[in-house]
């Protein structure tokens, strides 16, 4: 087993390179099952999250489909809605196979009942972090 440049794991042989290797998963594999940082479209999700600021304890309800790159877009305050709120911390998010979905659970998470079954299922969390 071997690494990538990118840090990935390949298996090649004595006379095949990561280049090689790349060359014969690009002519092998059809274009929509070819991985790509890690990833096959299979394995694609977008995410309904939710954000609580430390600062004010209020929730940022959203939705993507790179939830790491949002939340330091987040945390770096490229977003105008929570920028003069942080710091803020993920507390829920999940994962759905279609965009739809997950912005429907968005505009769920952003209703009255919504925000009210939240914060029964983060009751424990809510609870511990109202106490420090």
């Amino acid at each position: 087993m071997n690494h990538s440049p990118s840090g990935l794991r390949f298996m090649a042989t004595p006379s095949c390179s990561y280049l090689q290797y790349v060359r014969m998963v690009h002519a092998v594999i059809p274009e929509p099952q070819r991985v790509v940082h890690g990833y096959t479209p299979l394995m694609h999700f977008w995410y309904a999250y939710v954000l609580r600021s430390i600062k004010d304890r209020n929730f940022y309800i959203g939705s993507t489909n790179d939830i790491k790159r949002r939340l330091h877009e987040h945390q770096q305050g490229k977003n105008t809605s929570t920028a003069k709120r942080l710091p803020i911390d993920l507390v829920y998010f999940e994962a759905h196979r279609s965009k739809e979905d997950a912005l429907r659970r968005e505009q769920y998470f952003k209703t009255t009942k919504g925000k009210t079954t939240l914060r029964q299922m983060l009751r424990s969390a809510l609870a511990e972090d109202h106490l420090s």
